[in-house]
């Protein structure tokens, strides 16, 4: 699998730097249309830490900034209040009304200002962020020009910013100015599926670079199998809540014997199944995933599997998710077949979004280590 693993690393460069040169150029789209991470989305992200050395400083840093963009709404706020009730606007409900949403979103600003626990607990109130924003949006639109007010007091730290005739949506606050998404390769579905509307687009700047098999072989990523069971064991330990789908390719008939022994001595019930014909079309998924119990593993072999294979996979697997039904579904083959013929419909017709973002696909890698995955 060393080759294949070489041509994934390029594959997921060439993908890094046209994400990197087109995504946000549109100013308007995506991040800023208020928060995408959800319940489900949060949960991924507090496995990652399980997982990811790397991922508890990037949301450190990237949070501490958004504090100080909160920070900067509060002081905008407490300003315009101040005018308005000096100027004798409005009456003692609507003044005590905008002092209550004020402090929601300032206990918000300090929560994230005072390094909160990385649990879940603690990140899901992160979620009421645009919440919070728009009821203290909706407190000031009752005094005369309240929103024009706020983005004139706020400054370039604020995110009281006006777009055309009204104020702009809030950035995700999992979206960092210097840093990105916090969440790296944790992103949500909307995000890590590639989800695009914009101008430029960034769908047709990848299909401009990359053809099929290489975008789709951008999306693995070497892993080893103490990794690949590092990642298992955090789903069985945080509950099947937190359980996700993923497919490893590079593994044989003795190695996944090997994985599934090993989730069987941390106590993780899993049954192995061979199906080593033709992978299941996305109907055929989901029936198979509503038989895996929850909390247990199924460890699924196949021979190969191509793009278009895993496209199929990624649609089952994303209807499944979107039914809140996830299991521990682990789908392996011993080679990705390339090229794919033909490449998935989903590619060809354009659409305005790609489903293998946000499944877990890694190719078995005897060399790689938990620090160099993804580079």
């Amino acid at each position: 699998m060393g080759d294949l693993c070489a041509l994934a690393k390029v594959a997921r460069q060439v993908l890094e730097r046209v994400v990197s040169r087109v995504c946000g150029a549109c100013e308007r789209n995506c991040c800023h249309q208020g928060t995408m991470m959800g319940i489900q989305d949060l949960r991924r992200v507090v496995r990652g830490l399980r997982v990811d050395a790397e991922l508890a400083e990037r949301l450190r840093t990237g949070l501490k900034e958004k504090a100080f963009e909160l920070e900067a709404d509060v002081a905008a706020a407490r300003q315009v209040l101040s005018l308005v009730k000096s100027s004798g606007l409005g009456d003692e409900r609507a003044h005590c009304l905008a002092e209550a949403r004020i402090a929601d979103l300032e206990d918000l600003a300090k929560m994230l200002a005072a390094e909160t626990p990385l649990d879940y607990p603690h990140l899901q109130r992160l979620l009421l962020h645009t919440a919070l924003r728009h009821n203290l949006l909706r407190a000031f639109r009752s005094f005369p020009m309240g929103e024009g007010a706020l983005a004139r007091f706020g400054g370039p730290a604020s995110s009281f910013k006006f777009r055309g005739s009204r104020l702009a949506p809030p950035r995700c606050i999992f979206h960092s100015l210097t840093l990105g998404c916090m969440a790296g390769k944790w992103k949500p579905a909307k995000c890590a599926n590639f989800f695009c509307t914009a101008d430029p687009s960034l769908l047709d700047a990848i299909r401009e670079h990359m053809d099929f098999d290489d975008f789709v072989l951008a999306n693995f990523e070497p892993a080893t199998m103490d990794w690949i069971l590092a990642n298992l064991k955090a789903q069985a330990e945080l509950g099947p809540s937190y359980h996700e789908p993923m497919v490893i390719v590079g593994m044989g008939k003795a190695q996944a014997e090997e994985l599934r022994d090993r989730l069987e001595a941390a106590a993780v019930e899993t049954r192995m199944s061979p199906h080593p014909s033709v992978p299941f079309p996305p109907r055929v998924v989901e029936k198979v995933a509503a038989g895996v119990p929850a909390g247990t593993a199924e460890l699924i072999r196949f021979r190969k599997l191509s793009g278009t294979d895993i496209y199929d996979l990624a649609i089952g697997l994303d209807r499944v998710r979107l039914r809140d039904a996830q299991r521990m579904l682990v789908f392996i083959a011993e080679t990705l077949e390339v090229p794919s013929s033909p490449p998935h419909a989903l590619w060809l017709e354009n659409t305005i979004a790609q489903p293998v973002g946000y499944l877990e696909c890694y190719v078995l890698a005897s060399g790689a280590t938990q620090e160099n995955r993804g580079q």
